[in-house]
């Protein structure tokens, strides 16, 4: 298994899709295939996957403690769906730093069991009112709904024409 790297050396080189028809210059190549791009986003998701983690181990003890029994329970089922949308966001993002350094071919990515996936428990609404929830936790599931979102846009943009 290869080491995960927080930087990429060719980060501000865009790759062409093989088959494509995209260059390094075209709008598409741009959207899907920059470097910087995703390596940003990854970066943003492991700090965010860290937050969740840390806040889970953490905070959420504290936070629950101070919630009612069913707030609790919704509580605990919200920090699980954080740590599904990362989880899911995290693999989306290892998978398209494999296909930037040659060690998955980009076809990969089209095949079901690697595209982005959990949509109806990534995408669904809380069982109560956020704001019953604790700030913290609140915070923490917009921006990991947000991330996820934009993941998704991106996979979606990998369909082939007229797939999509």
């Amino acid at each position: 298994m290869r080491a995960i790297r927080h930087s990429h050396p060719r980060a501000a080189e865009p790759q062409s899709v093989p088959g494509s028809g995209t260059t390094p210059g075209s709008a598409a190549n741009k959207i899907v295939d920059t470097g910087v791009l995703i390596v940003r986003t990854y970066d943003e998701a492991l700090e965010l996957t860290r937050a969740v983690r840390d806040y889970i181990a953490h905070q959420a003890p504290v936070d629950r403690a101070a919630l009612d029994h069913d707030t609790q329970l919704v509580a605990s089922c919200e920090e699980m769906r954080a740590t599904a949308r990362m989880t899911q966001v995290m693999a989306w993002l290892m998978l398209q730093r494999a296909v930037q350094d040659g060690e998955v071919d980009r076809a990969e990515t089209l095949k079901p069991g690697n595209r982005l996936s959990g949509q109806e428990t990534c995408l669904a609404e809380p069982a109560i009112d956020p704001a019953y929830l604790p700030e913290r936790l609140n915070e923490l599931l917009t921006r990991s709904r947000s991330l996820y979102e934009r993941i998704q846009r991106l996979d979606m943009m990998l369909e082939p024409a007229g797939r999509a």
